[in-house]
Parts: C-alpha cells; sequence; structure tokens
C-alpha cells in the first residue's frame, strides 16, 4: 500500500511539474493576496539645495602683485596659537633625518671604487653624495628625495651617466623650506 501511495504522489509531482513547465496555470486554483499585502506610500527624499557658491578667490597673480608693491598683511590671531607653532617650528627644527630616497650608485667591497664613483659624482652638483660602509660593502649614494616621484626624476638624468643605479629607501636629510617670518 505505501509503495502505491508513494507512486501516485510522484505521479502528481510530475503532472504539476510538467503543467508549470508548460506555463498551463489553469489547473490550479489562485487565490487574491493583494487585499492583505500592506499598502504603504513611499517619496523618495528630496534633496538638499547645494550650498551657495564660494566668492572666488583670489588668483595668485593679484596677491603677488599686492605684496610685490610693499604691502603686509597682519593677523590677528590667538597668542596661544603662536606659542603652538613656536613650539612645532622648535621640534621639526630637531629632527635631523626622515624617511626618504636616495640613488645608489655603486655597492661593493672594493673602497677605491667607491671613491672613483663618488669622485664622478661631482658632475652632479645638484645631489649630495654619501660614501656609506657597511660591512662588507662600501655603498656610494646620492641625494635626499622626500618621496618617490622627486627620485624617479633624478634617476632618469643620473642613469644616462650611471646605467646601473636604482632607487633605494634610506633616512635622508629633510628639505628645509624658507622661514616666512624672515621673509628668506
Amino acid at each position: 500500500m505505501r509503495v502505491r501511495t508513494l507512486g501516485f504522489f510522484c505521479l502528481l509531482v510530475l503532472q504539476a511539474l510538467t503543467a508549470v513547465a508548460q506555463g498551463d496555470y489553469s489547473r490550479y486554483e489562485t487565490i487574491d493576496v493583494s487585499p492583505y499585502r500592506v499598502r504603504s506610500a513611499f517619496t523618495l527624499p528630496v534633496p538638499p539645495p547645494p550650498p551657495p557658491a564660494a566668492p572666488p578667490a583670489a588668483k595668485a597673480s593679484d596677491l603677488d602683485r599686492y605684496f610685490r608693491n610693499g604691502n603686509k598683511l597682519y593677523i590677528d590671531a590667538d597668542p596661544r596659537l603662536e606659542a603652538l607653532v613656536k613650539r612645532h617650528i622648535e621640534q621639526n627644527q630637531r629632527v635631523t633625518s626622515i624617511q626618504g630616497f636616495r640613488i645608489q650608485v655603486y655597492s661593493g667591497p672594493n673602497r677605491e671604487d667607491a671613491y672613483r664613483y663618488k669622485g664622478a659624482l661631482l658632475d652632479l652638483p645638484a645631489y649630495a653624495s654619501y660614501l656609506d660602509f657597511e660591512d662588507p660593502n662600501y655603498r656610494v649614494r646620492l641625494g635626499d628625495f622626500s618621496n618617490r616621484e622627486e627620485a624617479e626624476v633624478a634617476l632618469r638624468k643620473v642613469k644616462i651617466q650611471f646605467p646601473e643605479s636604482f632607487i633605494v629607501p634610506a633616512q635622508v636629510k629633510p628639505v628645509r623650506s624658507r622661514n616666512v617670518e624672515s621673509g628668506g
């Protein structure tokens, strides 16, 4: 009896699947469930109006012309801000090196070769050159670049004379900007 019921059930499922696959839904009773659905009105939020346009900034050429005529700009600021800026400047002046990049021109155990490379770097006076010894090799490097892009530009120039040179990360001397107060 069980086998017969199972067979009959399989036959019904097979007929239902065939009807669904053929798109024949007329044999099945359909119930409209739309009255039971929750209806809610949804409106999209209105975006806020754009902020008013900022007044046009002064062009660099306008400011340059203004200050070239001997005019000065005075800022009335909180004295605590001035003390904070002075402390920041003092801390930055104590920094002797930062993480940056140099171009390595030579690395090897021969001291004479290292001095020869260092002497050849005198043809590139725009960059400081360094001779370091880290057992067992001498390294000749040049430049103090704070970012890799600056080092890449210089490397293109250096590769003309030293094609085997490449960029290495190193502790470099920070580039000191001019002092704003002294104008120099």
